[in-house]
């Protein structure tokens, strides 16, 4: 049965892409229907098994683009789910996620489902609450609701797929599922991205001067996903995993490497440089059985990364592209100059813009002041005076000390939680899920800090998926039988 929901969810979204970019560029009406059929099919389907909305918002983080591509090859970003139904303020993403929590409340409601105490429930919910006082703040100081409501929505995103996963996943093949989407959902977005750069770009990125509107192979976004397979790949080496699953991980790897240098990210090699470290200290304090092999790397490393450099320090190609990352903090050129001026800016008028209300901040749905002068660059992106690269600064600037202090001690709390998660784990496999979600959070952190990760709905679905099933974890070996899986009364959350 929990095949069925699977495939049947699999297929929803298959259908929902195929009419959308079959018909969507010539007959525009047949988006309308196509969605129409799409919610007749999934919502039953959600109702009677909610976790089938966790797999489908999942599945449409990983794949499937919020904005549309403007050149080439682009199949995934023509399903519209994180777009919203014409006039209305919601998307079909929303939609899944609201079914799905109705289906979860009808069936613990009926004793079919219980409910679990979530960990860290009140830190979060703490800094949600902030959150929602920011858009109240801001819309009572003239702050534009719309502005407003698109940029806390991936924040929202971050803490209702936490929650619905948490309490939905009651299986291990569910996790087992979830795993094989991730890893090929993002196979088949390094498959797109091979041919965008041969097919579309004919081998060279210059092409790219020509295109309006991206300024990368692939939405930014991706890299994110295409570092997530490589570390999931070397995380499951050392900890431990269903072969099949190590096998296609591995697969995978090479699949994703050239679009992930293609696609230029510096956040990318960055979390990468971040990660790397990470997962050594995690492993040696993890599974004690992997310290030789893990200091056997760090040696091979240490004896071949200063060739590496020395090689690629003046060389400009696709394989020195880590090093040409890192270089342009050092010696960039022209572009990157310009990238790290403007960064630059950036960050000076977040923080002056903060320092006019530094304990409850200005609120969302309002521009930064312009203290010093950004570039124009509407033609690019409209929003760049609401939207900056450094989200964490955002944050500091929208909700203050108020809410800046909450958002780190929630994911202080967090880390330690997952931590103490994973000594506790029997299973070095089970450890190997933490160590990833941890990875996978640094990452989110340093894109955070210069590629609007916070303001990125993909990634902070995926991180609140990927959240639950670290916490849920530990509840999968114990008792389902309802009674026995109940908290105790009075101890809701934790």
């Amino acid at each position: 049965m929990q095949r069925l929901f699977l495939g049947a969810a699999a297929g929803l979204t298959l259908l929902l892409a195929l009419l959308t970019v079959e018909f969507g560029a010539v007959q525009k009406d047949m988006v309308v229907p196509a969605g129409l059929l799409a919610g007749l099919i999934a919502v039953p389907i959600i109702l009677r098994k909610p976790v089938a909305g966790v797999f489908v918002i999942f599945a449409s983080a990983v794949i499937v683009e919020a904005d549309k591509l403007t050149f080439g090859l682009k199949v995934t970003s023509s399903i519209p789910i994180f777009r919203d139904i014409g006039p209305f303020f919601v998307n079909p993403l929303e939609l899944i996620m609201v079914v799905a929590a109705i289906g979860w409340l009808l069936r613990s409601r009926d004793k079919v489902v219980a409910r679990r105490p979530v960990p860290v429930f009140v830190p979060f919910t703490a800094f949600i609450a902030v959150v929602a006082f920011g858009v109240i703040h801001g819309l009572f100081t003239h702050g534009d609701l719309k502005i407003a409501l698109w940029t806390v929505r991936p924040l929202a995103y971050f803490y209702l797929a936490y929650l619905l996963t948490f309490q939905l996943l009651r299986d291990r093949r569910q996790v087992t599922a979830l795993i094989w989407i991730f890893i090929l959902g993002v196979a088949l977005k390094g498959a797109i991205g091979w041919w965008r750069y041969y097919v579309d770009l004919g081998g060279s990125l210059a092409g790219l001067s020509n295109v309006v509107g991206m300024n990368s192979l692939m939405d930014h976004e991706e890299s994110f996903f295409y570092l997530g397979v490589m570390l999931l790949a070397a995380v499951q080496i050392l900890y431990g995993a269903p072969r099949g699953q190590r096998i296609a991980a591995l697969l995978a790897t090479p699949l994703v490497l050239l679009p992930f240098l293609a696609n230029e990210r510096r956040a990318g090699v960055l979390a990468l440089i971040v990660a790397l470290p990470l997962l050594c200290i995690m492993t040696l304090a993890l599974v004690p059985k992997r310290r030789k092999l893990v200091i056997g790397g760090l040696v091979l490393a240490g004896a071949f990364l200063p060739f590496y450099v020395g090689a690629s320090w003046n060389t400009q190609s696709l394989v020195t592209e880590p090093v040409q990352a890192m270089k342009s903090g050092v010696t960039p050129n022209t572009r990157d100059q310009l990238s790290n001026q403007y960064r630059d800016i950036e960050n000076y008028d977040l923080m002056y813009t903060a320092k006019h209300s530094p304990v409850i901040g200005i609120g969302y749905g309002k521009e930064m002041t312009q203290a010093k002068l950004l570039p124009n660059i509407s033609a690019q992106f409209s929003w760049f005076k609401i939207a900056p690269h450094n989200s964490i600064l955002w944050i500091l600037m929208t909700l203050g000390i108020l809410g800046f202090v909450p958002f780190w001690y929630f994911l202080g709390s967090t880390i330690i939680r997952m931590l103490q998660t994973a000594r506790r784990l029997p299973r070095s496999a089970d450890r190997g899920i933490v160590a990833f979600a941890m990875l996978m959070l640094s990452s989110l952190l340093v894109f955070a800090m210069v590629d609007q990760g916070l303001l990125s709905a993909r990634p902070m679905v995926f991180i609140g998926v990927l959240l639950g099933v670290v916490f849920a974890l530990p509840h999968l070996d114990k008792p389902t039988n309802v009674a026995e899986s109940l908290p105790p009364e009075g101890e809701e959350h934790d």
